[in-house]
């Protein structure tokens, strides 16, 4: 049996969603049912993180900077302005949806109060409000943790029916509305929070995968390419590492790297290691424009730093690729 694997594409992501649904466990099986939902409102499911490291085509990227894990200060004001909500919303409901269709309110926000030529009786007015108010209902129901806010929950706030009030009229007024006002800010502070939470689980998942994908792939004697380069790399980083690369070196006395732009960090540590080196060469050519597309292994900063230690640059200032003898000569080849 090989001492390595070689594994598929396919296998790989197998591998990666493993270790996404242990990480998506680990951080949410006994998360706040509100940064859970806030999560799955924002990213969907554990597929989006297995996306987010398919996406990392340098194996040693790090996060700048690496952020500290973010509290959740606005939790316990939400909740608490929450149940004041919920206790308040069955007596007030009557009132606040009369005040809702109020004519003071602008039609351009609330609705217009004309009927629905199509709709018996009905304005637009009343179908924006019959939605705005069964939203409110499913928030207000005992089981629900109601983060995020609903869409439009603005609407109830003081703040926002007294900005959508006709000029010169006085706006509906209830103790409901100035409860939601209360709500809706500790609802902002709490998204803002989730957010850099959310953040910071992103940041962990790439520590948490490069752990574990090594300690299951030492377990199952798997090595993919990148496993090989970062293997290879560590060699010749160890001590004692110079029998090794003066071994490579009297075999091969100089290195010429095509298409030099494909190249990630580790490989450009392994080539300099090798070849950046008395009585050793090394040519990288490559085309700075293209070292930005990083989706096939490019690293612009493995660029720059090959062409700000190169002794020397040449250019290419022609392109020889249209020369009418060489057209003719290709399209011979090939007729």
């Amino acid at each position: 049996m090989p001492t390595g694997l070689v594994g598929s594409e396919m296998c790989i992501r197998d591998r990666l969603m493993e270790v996404v649904d242990d990480f998506w466990r680990k951080t949410f099986y006994a998360a706040p049912l509100e940064l859970v939902g806030f999560t799955l409102d924002n990213i969907k499911g554990p597929e989006y993180f297995c996306r987010l490291l398919e996406r990392v085509k340098t194996p040693d990227v790090e996060i700048v900077p690496d952020p500290a894990e973010p509290s959740l200060d606005s939790l316990q004001p939400f909740r608490d302005a929450l149940d004041r909500l919920k206790s308040a919303w069955p007596m007030s409901r009557e009132a606040v949806v009369a005040l809702l269709k109020d004519p003071v309110l602008k039609a351009t926000i609330y609705g217009n109060l004309k009927p629905i030529a199509t709709q018996s009786k009905l304005t637009a007015r009343d179908l924006k409000v019959i939605a705005l108010v069964e939203s409110m209902d499913h928030l207000t129901h005992p089981r629900n943790i109601g983060f995020p806010l609903f869409d439009h929950f603005e609407k109830f706030t003081a703040a926002k029916l007294s900005r959508s009030t006709k000029k010169n009229q006085t706006p509906p007024s209830h103790p409901f509305f100035y409860l939601c006002d209360n709500l809706f800010e500790q609802g902002q502070r709490l998204n803002d929070e989730m957010a850099q939470h959310l953040l910071f689980l992103k940041t962990r998942l790439f520590a948490f995968a490069a752990s574990e994908l090594r300690k299951r792939k030492k377990e199952k004697n798997i090595q993919y390419f990148d496993d090989l380069l970062i293997t290879v790399r560590t060699a010749l980083m160890a001590e004692g590492s110079d029998l090794l690369a003066d071994g490579i070196r009297q075999k091969f006395k100089a290195a010429l790297v095509d298409e030099f732009q494909d190249t990630d960090s580790i490989q450009y540590d392994i080539l300099s290691r090798l070849f950046a080196y008395e009585n050793s060469l090394i040519f990288m050519i490559g085309d700075p424009k293209q070292a930005i597309y990083s989706f096939r292994g490019a690293d612009i900063f493995s660029y720059m730093k090959a062409a700000r230690r190169a002794d020397a640059r040449f250019t290419l200032t022609q392109n020889w690729r249209s020369r009418p003898n060489l057209i003719a000569a290709v399209n011979t080849i090939f007729s």
